[in-house]
Protein backbone atom coordinates (compact mmCIF):
# COMPACT_ATOMS: atom_id res chain seq x y z
CA UNK A 1 0.00 0.00 0.00
CA UNK A 2 1.39 3.60 -1.04
CA UNK A 3 2.23 6.15 1.41
CA UNK A 4 -1.20 8.49 0.50
CA UNK A 5 -3.07 5.51 0.54
CA UNK A 6 -1.81 4.46 3.60
CA UNK A 7 -2.43 7.71 5.26
CA UNK A 8 -6.28 8.29 4.35
CA UNK A 9 -6.86 4.94 6.06
CA UNK A 10 -5.44 6.24 8.85
CA UNK A 11 -7.35 9.07 8.70
CA UNK A 12 -10.96 7.24 8.46
CA UNK A 13 -9.66 5.11 10.63
CA UNK A 14 -9.30 7.95 13.35
CA UNK A 15 -12.18 9.48 12.38
CA UNK A 16 -14.18 7.02 13.20
CA UNK A 17 -12.46 5.73 16.09
CA UNK A 18 -12.92 9.46 17.63
CA UNK A 19 -16.31 9.12 16.59
CA UNK A 20 -16.86 6.00 18.70
CA UNK A 21 -15.37 7.96 21.37
CA UNK A 22 -18.09 10.20 20.89
CA UNK A 23 -20.41 8.24 21.51
CA UNK A 24 -19.63 6.39 24.73
CA UNK A 25 -18.65 10.46 26.44
CA UNK A 26 -18.88 13.42 24.96
CA UNK A 27 -16.40 15.19 27.54
CA UNK A 28 -13.94 12.36 26.69
CA UNK A 29 -14.36 13.15 23.04
CA UNK A 30 -14.10 17.43 23.20
CA UNK A 31 -11.58 16.60 25.70
CA UNK A 32 -9.88 14.94 22.69
CA UNK A 33 -10.11 17.00 20.39
CA UNK A 34 -8.81 19.78 22.36
CA UNK A 35 -5.75 17.86 23.45
CA UNK A 36 -4.80 17.14 19.62
CA UNK A 37 -5.32 20.19 19.06
CA UNK A 38 -2.95 21.35 21.87
CA UNK A 39 -0.58 18.72 21.31
CA UNK A 40 -0.03 19.90 17.43
CA UNK A 41 0.00 23.79 18.49
CA UNK A 42 2.77 23.15 21.31
CA UNK A 43 4.65 20.33 19.27
CA UNK A 44 4.79 23.49 16.23
CA UNK A 45 5.91 26.20 19.02
CA UNK A 46 8.78 23.99 20.60
CA UNK A 47 9.54 22.80 16.67
CA UNK A 48 9.04 19.28 16.10
CA UNK A 49 8.68 18.83 12.20
CA UNK A 50 5.20 18.86 10.35
CA UNK A 51 5.15 15.14 10.87
CA UNK A 52 5.74 14.71 14.21
CA UNK A 53 3.23 17.59 14.61
CA UNK A 54 0.63 15.49 12.54
CA UNK A 55 1.53 12.34 15.12
CA UNK A 56 0.95 14.19 17.67
CA UNK A 57 -1.91 15.98 17.03
CA UNK A 58 -3.40 12.33 16.24
CA UNK A 59 -1.87 11.16 19.32
CA UNK A 60 -4.06 13.38 21.28
CA UNK A 61 -6.98 13.01 19.53
CA UNK A 62 -7.07 9.57 20.24
CA UNK A 63 -5.03 9.55 23.88
CA UNK A 64 -8.03 8.25 26.11
CA UNK A 65 -9.45 5.87 23.09
CA UNK A 66 -9.15 2.96 25.71
CA UNK A 67 -11.86 4.47 27.85
CA UNK A 68 -14.34 3.03 25.65
CA UNK A 69 -13.80 -0.23 27.37
CA UNK A 70 -14.31 1.57 30.86
CA UNK A 71 -18.02 1.62 32.23
CA UNK A 72 -19.69 4.63 32.61
CA UNK A 73 -20.05 4.46 36.18
CA UNK A 74 -16.64 4.74 36.82
CA UNK A 75 -15.92 7.12 33.54
CA UNK A 76 -18.38 9.67 34.44
CA UNK A 77 -18.94 9.04 38.37
CA UNK A 78 -19.55 12.42 40.36
CA UNK A 79 -17.39 12.04 43.12
CA UNK A 80 -13.57 10.80 44.17
CA UNK A 81 -13.00 7.26 42.74
CA UNK A 82 -12.46 4.41 44.89
CA UNK A 83 -9.52 2.43 45.19
CA UNK A 84 -10.68 -0.29 42.68
CA UNK A 85 -12.55 2.23 40.38
CA UNK A 86 -8.88 4.23 39.71
CA UNK A 87 -7.10 0.81 39.11
CA UNK A 88 -9.43 0.15 36.82
CA UNK A 89 -8.88 3.69 35.12
CA UNK A 90 -5.77 3.60 34.68
CA UNK A 91 -6.06 0.65 32.25
CA UNK A 92 -7.18 2.84 29.69
CA UNK A 93 -3.87 3.63 28.56
CA UNK A 94 -2.56 0.04 28.05
CA UNK A 95 -6.19 -0.99 26.75
CA UNK A 96 -6.14 2.20 23.98
CA UNK A 97 -2.44 1.32 22.77
CA UNK A 98 -3.33 -2.45 22.96
CA UNK A 99 -6.11 -1.07 20.37
CA UNK A 100 -4.17 1.06 18.04
CA UNK A 101 -1.66 -1.13 18.07
CA UNK A 102 -3.38 -3.41 15.90
CA UNK A 103 -5.03 -0.31 13.40
CA UNK A 104 -2.91 -0.60 9.91
CA UNK A 105 -1.47 2.91 9.64
CA UNK A 106 -1.53 3.97 13.44
CA UNK A 107 0.48 1.60 15.37
CA UNK A 108 3.19 4.72 15.42
CA UNK A 109 0.74 6.21 17.79
CA UNK A 110 1.16 3.30 20.45
CA UNK A 111 3.82 4.04 22.60
CA UNK A 112 2.85 7.61 22.75
CA UNK A 113 -0.58 7.13 24.04
CA UNK A 114 0.71 3.85 26.30
CA UNK A 115 3.02 6.33 28.17
CA UNK A 116 0.62 9.39 28.39
CA UNK A 117 0.60 8.61 32.17
CA UNK A 118 4.04 8.36 33.17
CA UNK A 119 5.63 11.10 35.18
CA UNK A 120 8.79 12.63 35.34
CA UNK A 121 9.86 11.14 38.83
CA UNK A 122 8.89 7.79 38.40
CA UNK A 123 5.32 7.41 39.98
CA UNK A 124 3.10 7.10 36.85
CA UNK A 125 1.76 4.44 35.85
CA UNK A 126 1.13 1.64 33.83
CA UNK A 127 5.61 0.91 34.25
CA UNK A 128 6.34 3.52 36.31
CA UNK A 129 9.08 5.02 33.85
CA UNK A 130 10.87 8.00 34.72
CA UNK A 131 12.60 10.85 33.70
CA UNK A 132 13.85 10.60 29.60
CA UNK A 133 13.31 6.70 29.68
CA UNK A 134 9.82 8.02 29.08
CA UNK A 135 9.08 8.70 25.02
CA UNK A 136 9.49 12.46 24.21
CA UNK A 137 5.95 12.99 22.52
CA UNK A 138 4.06 11.12 25.61
CA UNK A 139 5.97 13.95 27.70
CA UNK A 140 4.23 16.54 25.34
CA UNK A 141 0.70 14.83 25.49
CA UNK A 142 1.01 14.74 29.18
CA UNK A 143 1.59 18.01 29.25
CA UNK A 144 -1.16 18.97 27.41
CA UNK A 145 -3.62 16.14 28.64
CA UNK A 146 -3.35 17.76 32.14
CA UNK A 147 -3.63 21.23 30.94
CA UNK A 148 -6.97 20.72 29.30
CA UNK A 149 -8.57 18.61 32.01
CA UNK A 150 -7.72 21.53 34.62
CA UNK A 151 -9.33 24.35 32.21
CA UNK A 152 -12.43 21.94 31.69
CA UNK A 153 -15.79 21.29 34.10
CA UNK A 154 -15.12 18.17 35.03
CA UNK A 155 -18.29 16.03 37.00
CA UNK A 156 -15.79 16.36 40.91
CA UNK A 157 -15.23 20.02 40.22
CA UNK A 158 -14.85 23.36 38.34
CA UNK A 159 -12.47 24.38 35.72
CA UNK A 160 -9.41 25.95 37.22
CA UNK A 161 -8.20 29.51 36.85
CA UNK A 162 -5.11 30.39 34.52
CA UNK A 163 -3.26 31.29 37.82
CA UNK A 164 -3.81 28.04 39.34
CA UNK A 165 -3.15 26.05 36.68
CA UNK A 166 0.52 27.55 36.08
CA UNK A 167 0.95 27.50 40.06
CA UNK A 168 0.46 23.93 39.65
CA UNK A 169 2.57 22.99 36.49
CA UNK A 170 5.64 25.17 38.43
CA UNK A 171 4.61 23.20 41.51
CA UNK A 172 4.93 19.51 39.45
CA UNK A 173 7.87 20.88 37.23
CA UNK A 174 10.35 17.76 37.67
CA UNK A 175 8.06 15.52 39.36
CA UNK A 176 4.81 14.99 37.23
CA UNK A 177 6.32 17.14 34.04
CA UNK A 178 9.52 16.93 32.40
CA UNK A 179 11.54 20.07 33.43
CA UNK A 180 12.93 21.10 30.42
CA UNK A 181 9.10 21.25 28.64
CA UNK A 182 6.98 23.18 31.68
CA UNK A 183 8.51 27.14 31.57
CA UNK A 184 8.19 26.42 27.12
CA UNK A 185 4.32 25.40 28.14
CA UNK A 186 3.44 28.43 30.30
CA UNK A 187 4.71 30.53 27.82
CA UNK A 188 2.83 28.99 25.02
CA UNK A 189 -0.17 28.67 26.84
CA UNK A 190 -0.40 32.48 27.80
CA UNK A 191 0.50 33.50 24.07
Amino acid sequence: MDEEKSLSLAKGVLQALTAVIHIKDHYTFEHCTEVGRLCAEFSSYIGLDHQRVVQMEMAGHLHDVGKIFIEESILLKPGSLSDMEYKVIKEHSKIGSDLISQVEGLGFLSDIILHHHERWDGKGYPYCLEGEDIPFQSRILSVCDCYHALVSDRPYRKALSRESISDIFRAEKGKQFDPNLVEDFLVFIDR
